[in-house]
């Protein structure tokens, strides 16, 4: 997991994720390493990361010890944010786009609710989510932005800029 680590740093996803398997087969659904791959996957070109990282999602949210983790959570909210934003550039359906922005916006209530501290590290990740210009925020990791502009969002994400 450390040489997965290293090469995530130097850029190289692909053989990170390979590792990250690799370490899945020999130990099974270990948690930490389901979410690790979540986490990977959102890095994938769409639609395959998003579609893969809402899978193991699903994977994480049926067990007891990770469906209360607001990384998990907050990673449903990326996911379904990368979704809604290829459905709005590929002509996806109003359902389909209505279905994405609902369950971003679940995920996002649920990292509320999880880590009601705002100071906190997922509530700062998911702030930057929705505006990765925000200082300090990586520039990449704007899953969310596409709700940038959205009342309902901003009032989950930040409800003291209302």
């Amino acid at each position: 997991m450390r040489l997965a680590d290293v090469l995530e740093q130097q850029g190289s996803r692909d053989a990170a994720r390979a590792l990250i398997v690799e370490a899945q087969q020999k130990g099974g659904d270990d948690v930490a390493l389901l979410k690790r791959d979540l986490l990977q996957a959102l890095y994938r070109e769409p639609p395959e990361g998003f579609t893969a990282a809402l899978e193991i999602a699903q994977k994480l949210l049926a067990r007891r010890d990770a469906a209360n983790d607001p990384f998990v959570h907050l990673w449903v909210a990326a996911a379904y944010g990368q979704k809604y934003l290829y459905l709005l550039k590929n002509n996806g359906s109003e359902a389909d786009l209505k279905l994405a922005r609902a369950r971003a916006l679940a995920a996002a209530k649920r990292v509320v609710e999880l880590a009601p501290d705002p100071k906190t590290s997922v509530r700062t990740l998911l702030r930057n989510m929705l505006d990765p210009s925000q200082p300090g925020a990586a520039p990449e990791d704007n899953d969310l932005e596409v709700f940038k502009t959205d009342p309902e969002f901003q009032q989950v994400i930040n409800p003291t800029l209302r």
